[in-house]
């Protein structure tokens, strides 16, 4: 446990930020470090809908959102290729409707 910046420190309560950049899991089972939490700093005279807006855009461009709805429940391999073929054929059409010329508006 030579990662942490003192001895007997628990990356889980410590405030720390090279604490918390690694967990006895991670080191045990070699994974990556953890990612940081996505924070928005309040600006002075900010309305908190505001704060709250450009936080939730935030989390949308980390991808977590549907990660998260992925993980809730478990996911057979059936419905994942049927789930993944489906995009992939809205992703086409969606390709070829825009490569097409527009429709004539007379």
């Amino acid at each position: 446990m030579a990662r942490y910046a003192t001895v007997g420190c628990d990356p889980y309560l410590c405030l720390d930020a090279a604490c918390t950049s690694t967990s006895p899991f991670d080191i045990a089972a070699g994974s990556q470090p953890r990612k940081k939490l996505t924070t928005v700093i309040l600006k002075p005279d900010e309305p908190v809908e505001v704060a709250i807006r450009r936080f939730r855009r935030a989390i949308e461009r980390t991808g977590l959102i549907p990660e998260l709805r992925a993980r809730t429940a478990y996911e057979k391999p059936t419905a994942e290729r049927k789930r993944k073929k489906a995009a992939a054929v809205a992703r086409l059409r969606k390709q070829i409707k825009r490569s097409l010329p527009p429709k004539k508006r007379y």
